[in-house]
C-alpha cells in the first residue's frame, strides 16, 4: 500500500519490535557472554590441572631416582609426543637448557612456580602454551607446559557462531517488526479511511470487521457502537427540531392571537383578562416543554451522576403517592402504593422523582376509571419501580416509538401535553444504566392498560 513503506518505522509495534529486540539482543548477549567466560575459564582449569599432573608425575620420577631419572622420563615423553602438543625444558640454575625441545627458557618464567603464557614457533606454526616451572632440589629448573590452541579455536568458534546468531535474531527481530506494522498500517488505513467517509457525512457507513476477533474488530466494534449511539443522537435531534418546530408554532400563533385581541382594547374588561390569561397558559405550556427538555439534556449529558448518592426508591414512592393521591381519587381513581422499604439504589434523587411524577401524571390522564398502582421491590440482586393502571394503554407496537421526543399516539395534539413525559424517564433510566420496559397491564381484570418498569440491576442496600 503506497505510503506504508516511509511510516512502518513510525509505528507503535515497529518500536515495540525493536525494542524487544534489542531487549532480547542484550540478554543474548549477556547470556552468551557468561556462557563464554565459564567455557574459557573451565577450559584452563582443565588445561592447568593436566599441566600439574604431569608435572607431579616428573617430580615423582626426580624423587625416585634423581636427575637421571628424571632426564629418562623426559626423554620418553618427547619421544611419545609425535604431534608437539607439549613441551619439556630441563635448564641449570642459569637458565641455560639442558634437556627438552625449547631451545631456551622463557623470558617471562624468571620466577618459578607461576603460570605462564607464550607463543612458541615450531614446524611452521604458532603454538600457544600454557606452561608451570618448579626449582629443583639439585638447583635445576624444570618447566612443563601443553598447547591450548584446540580451546583458543573452540571458543572463537563459539563467539563467531554466538555473533552470527545475533545477528540473525536482530535481522529477523527487525523484519517481523516490519511485517508486523505493515499489517496494523493496513487494518489502521481501513480504520481511517472508514472514518474519513463517515466524516463527509455519511453516518450509515460502519467500520468493517475482518471477523478474526482481535484488538483491531474489537476497537472496529466499539467504533460501530459510538456510531449507532451519534447516529440514533442525530436522528433524534433532527426529529426534535422538526417537532419543536411543528409543537411551537400553533401554540406561538395562538398566544400572538391572543395577545393582539387584548392589544386592541376591543370588548369589556373580563374579556381582555381571558385573553391575557389564556396568553399566559400556552407560555406555561411552552416552559414546561423548554424545562422538560432540559431535564432530557441534563440527563442524557450524564453531569448529573456527580450527584448520585444513596437513594431508597420506596422513600420517592411515598413521596409521589402522597402527592398524587388526593388528585387521583378526585378523578375517582384508586391508587395504591406496594412493596417495601430497603429499596436502595445508587442514583439522582431529584431525577428519580421527576420520573416517576412523569409516569404517574401519564397514568392518571389516561385512565379513565379503576386502579393506578406503584410497586417497588427487589428483584434479582437489584430494585425494580413499576407504575401500572387500567387506562387506555400503548399498542405493543407503538411502545417503541413513544420513548422518542414530541412523539405522541394523538396525531390531532388534542391532549395537552408536550410528548416528552416518557422519552424523559427513558432518558432519567438511561442515566441509572437501568433498563425500562412497556407492557400490558399487570393489574387484575385489566383488559387494557400500561405498565412502565423500571428496572435498576446495580441495587445496593
Amino acid at each position: 500500500m503506497r505510503g506504508i513503506a516511509p511510516r512502518f518505522f513510525q509505528t507503535t509495534a515497529f518500536r515495540l519490535s525493536l525494542l524487544y529486540v534489542a531487549l532480547f539482543g542484550i540478554s543474548m548477549i549477556a547470556v552468551l557472554g557468561s556462557i563464554y567466560i565459564a567455557t574459557v575459564n573451565n577450559m584452563i582449569r582443565i588445561a592447568d590441572e593436566t599441566v600439574e599432573r604431569e608435572l607431579d608425575d616428573l617430580l615423582l620420577e626426580y624423587k625416585r631416582g634423581g636427575t637421571r631419572q628424571l632426564q629418562k622420563t623426559i626423554e620418553s615423553r618427547l619421544r611419545g609426543d609425535q604431534l608437539g602438543g607439549w613441551v619439556y625444558l630441563l635448564a641449570d640454575s642459569a637458565y641455560r637448557p639442558v634437556l627438552g625441545n625449547m631451545p631456551s627458557w622463557p623470558a617471562q618464567a624468571t620466577k618459578t612456580g607461576r603460570w605462564l603464557r607464550f607463543t612458541l614457533a615450531r614446524r611452521k606454526d604458532q603454538y600457544t602454551m600454557r606452561a608451570l616451572s618448579v626449582s629443583l632440589s639439585n638447583g635445576q629448573l624444570l618447566l612443563v607446559g601443553m598447547d591450548i590452541r584446540p580451546a583458543e579455536k573452540f571458543t572463537d568458534t563459539m563467539i563467531k557462531a554466538a555473533l552470527w546468531g545475533l545477528a540473525l535474531t536482530l535481522l529477523l527481530g527487525i523484519g517481523g517488526g516490519y511485517l508486523m506494522s505493515r499489517n496494523m498500517l493496513r487494518r489502521i488505513d481501513v480504520l481511517n479511511k472508514g472514518a474519513e467517509r463517515i466524516m463527509r457525512g455519511n453516518l450509515s457507513l460502519r467500520m468493517p470487521l475482518v471477523g478474526s476477533g482481535d484488538e483491531f474488530d474489537r476497537l472496529a466494534t466499539t467504533l460501530n457502537s459510538m456510531l449507532n449511539e451519534i447516529e440514533r443522537l442525530i436522528a433524534s435531534i433532527r426529529g426534535v427540531t422538526t417537532n419543536l418546530a411543528h409543537d411551537m408554532r400553533s401554540p406561538l400563533t395562538r398566544i400572538k392571537s391572543r395577545l393582539e385581541i387584548a392589544l386592541t382594547g376591543q370588548g369589556d374588561a373580563d374579556k381582555l383578562r381571558g385573553e391575557i390569561s389564556y396568553a399566559i397558559s400556552e407560555s406555561d405550556q411552552l416552559l414546561a416543554t423548554f424545562n422538560a427538555l432540559l431535564s432530557i439534556a441534563e440527563a442524557e449529558g450524564g453531569s448529573a451522576r456527580a450527584n448520585m448518592k444513596h437513594v431508597d426508591v420506596w422513600e420517592v414512592a411515598q413521596d409521589v403517592t402522597d402527592l398524587y393521591q388526593p388528585i387521583a381519587e378526585d378523578r375517582g381513581l384508586e391508587m395504591e402504593l406496594v412493596g417495601g422499604a430497603g429499596a436502595v439504589i445508587t442514583g439522582h434523587r431529584q431525577l428519580l422523582l421527576q420520573a416517576l411524577l412523569n409516569l404517574v401524571d401519564n397514568a392518571i390522564k389516561y385512565t379513565k376509571s379503576g386502579k393506578i398502582q406503584i410497586a417497588v421491590t427487589r428483584e434479582n440482586n437489584g430494585v425494580s419501580l413499576s407504575v401500572s393502571d387500567t387506562g387506555s394503554g400503548i399498542p405493543a407496537d407503538q411502545r417503541a416509538k413513544v420513548l422518542e421526543q414530541f412523539v405522541r399516539l394523538d396525531p390531532a395534539r388534542t391532549t395537552r401535553g408536550n410528548g416528552l413525559g416518557l422519552s424523559l424517564v427513558a432518558a432519567i433510566a438511561r442515566l441509572h444504566e437501568a433498563e425500562m420496559i412497556l407492557n400490558h397491564s399487570s393489574l387484575p381484570a385489566a383488559d387494557t392498560g400500561l405498565e412502565v418498569k423500571i428496572y435498576f440491576p446495580k441495587g445496593t442496600g
